[in-house]
């Protein structure tokens, strides 16, 4: 009996570890949703991509914007546009896309990066979402 009491206690943190998602990276791809515990995240629309392609110079460096939708317990909560700047500058609030006690969703960044003056086209689009 004195076993299982020393024991529970570290039992009882090793499952409630297991209840929280693992931090990490995660791949939305243009036009499909991420579902992560009872969150959804779709990647809706591509609304503009003026960010200056690599080896081109450009008076202004431009800026992605992008579309998502955010659906809990399956129900539509709201949309969100992110704004992805040229320079990689990140302000964490504006791309903060869910927040609760156990999960924090933000947008992290939008590939592919343009190159030259070819378009990307729509569904080669990514959007890169930290999770923790």
């Amino acid at each position: 009996m004195k076993r299982f009491l020393l024991f529970l206690p570290i039992l009882m943190i090793s499952l409630s570890s297991l209840a929280q998602p693992e931090p990490g990276i995660a791949s939305l791809n243009f036009g499909d949703a991420i579902h992560i515990d009872d969150v959804s995240i779709e990647f809706v629309e591509l609304i503009s991509d003026s960010r200056c392609p690599e080896g081109v110079n450009c008076i202004r460096a431009g800026e992605a914007i992008v579309l998502v939708a955010i659906y809990r317990n399956g129900k539509f909560s709201h949309n969100k546009e992110l704004v992805f700047h040229a320079s990689g500058a990140v302000n964490q609030s504006a791309m903060q896309l869910f927040n609760s006690d156990y999960l924090n969703i933000h947008g992290l960044a939008l590939y592919p990066y343009p190159k030259g003056l070819t378009k990307i086209v729509d569904q080669e689009y990514q959007l890169e979402l930290q999770v923790n």
